[in-house]
């Protein structure tokens, strides 16, 4: 049977967790709209500093080759071939200007146009330097030119800083601004959210164990690396522990793209007021704090953070539902895992071969505990996942059972 009270308090708990979202659009559009204007004028003037830089450097190789004609520098000195004369003599291509367009993509390969371009003149002029040093040194020590040199390097790096440092500046804005629209095209149709993907830990797994759903070591117990620990707004105090969840990321080159992976909520992404930048777990922030081989999997490491789109999947679990049996004579705390269909428990009863059915009370993630005294007795189960179906898994525990034992039923929720 339905219980449409609890549907509308879940109905009513989305829509309240939207409303700040909505209040908070218009300001995100004005902000990001400012970044952006702002990175536009750095940019412009990145191109006004290239194109002096460009003139003052043609300058000095006209200046250079000119001295070198009043002390008779030929191609050759003493024997020996004159760099000079060759450098003077290569045309450089410029790097292209910048389009203008309010792409992170474009402002990228604009800048490593620059780059390659200030790699070749910075290679020429050393050229000339060692030249005129080896050609013409006087034995005095003077590193005047050698200033005047290095003017150009330092120039560009000033330009690369200050567009690098609008692009850190809007790149939080544009994510706000990407979770904020929908999604996009027939992913819609498809039951996919927006939301964010990072990682944690290292390749092995060994900090995504344990965690706030109450499992302990994930392959022992048939999770291994494909989870990931929730933001708040996914997490609702452990009731979606369990559930699984397809992954793909979108709308970056970081991207690997169109790869989708599946994973178990396992964990918990805390939040941390007190940062105002990378608040990606804080509410009402949609998140995915995956392991580190499965957010290589769609995305490339330097990344750190990416745009994805998610919808929850039917759980493939193999084996039966298990159950872990903890706490003391007076109290038995059951962690139930490896469930498949939803995923994710909502409730659970016990019952030993002397009682009937007895409702548990969720203590945290998924351990369920109850205070009867069920100790010499065998134990049967009856498991209701979020979707409203029961699963009865009878004498499942023998009447010998210990504490610290797990035992797997014989059913499980079907696919």
């Amino acid at each position: 049977m339905v219980n449409h009270g609890d549907r509308i308090a879940a109905l009513e708990q989305t829509v309240d967790g939207l409303l700040p979202i909505m209040d908070t659009v218009p300001e995100l559009r004005t902000s990001l709209g400012q970044r952006l204007d702002d990175l536009d004028r750095r940019v412009l003037q990145a191109e006004v500093d290239i194109e002096n830089i460009s003139r003052d450097s043609e300058g000095d190789r006209q200046t250079a080759a000119t001295e070198g004609l009043l002390r008779g520098g030929g191609n050759q000195v003493g024997g020996a071939a004159n760099p000079t004369s060759a450098t003077q003599k290569l045309k450089i291509p410029e790097p292209k200007p910048y389009s203008g367009a309010r792409n992170a993509k474009e402002v990228e390969n604009f800048i490593f146009d620059v780059e390659q371009y200030f790699d070749v003149v910075g290679g020429l002029e050393e050229a000339k330097k060692m030249n005129a040093h080896q050609t013409f040194d006087d034995g005095t020590d003077d590193d005047s030119d050698d200033a005047d040199q290095t003017e150009p390097v330092g120039a560009f790096n000033a330009i690369v800083g200050s567009i690098s440092e609008a692009l850190a500046e809007t790149s939080a804005g544009i994510l706000v601004a990407f979770e904020s629209k929908q999604v996009e095209g027939a992913l819609n149709g498809d039951g996919w959210r927006n939301a964010r993907a990072t990682f944690y830990g290292d390749k092995t797994g060994g900090e995504t164990m344990q965690g706030a759903c109450g499992y302990g070591n994930l392959f022992h117990q048939g999770y291994g690396l494909e989870t990931a620990a929730l933001s708040t707004a996914l997490f609702h105090n452990g009731a979606t522990c369990g559930a699984c969840f397809e992954i793909m990321c979108v709308n970056t080159p970081q991207c690997n793209a169109g790869v989708k992976i599946t994973i178990t909520a396992t964990n918990f992404c805390p939040p941390d007021y007190s940062k105002t930048a990378d608040v990606w777990c804080n509410p009402p922030q949609e998140h995915f704090d995956l392991s580190e081989p499965m957010f290589l999997r769609i995305a490339k490491y330097k990344a750190g953070v990416v745009p994805v789109v998610y919808r929850r999947v039917k759980c493939q679990k193999k084996g039966g539902i298990r159950f872990e049996i903890k706490g003391n004579s007076y109290w038995i705390l059951v962690l139930v895992y490896n469930v498949g269909g939803v995923g994710d428990v909502a409730n659970v009863k016990i019952k030993g071969s002397k009682t009937g059915w007895i409702t548990m009370s969720r203590k945290w993630g998924q351990n369920w505990q109850t205070s009867a005294q069920l100790v010499g007795q065998s134990l049967s189960f009856q498991v209701q996942t979020s979707d409203n179906r029961w699963v009865q898994s009878d004498n499942v525990v023998p009447h010998n059972w210990q504490f610290g034992q797990n035992f797997e039923a014989k059913n499980n929720f079907n696919p």
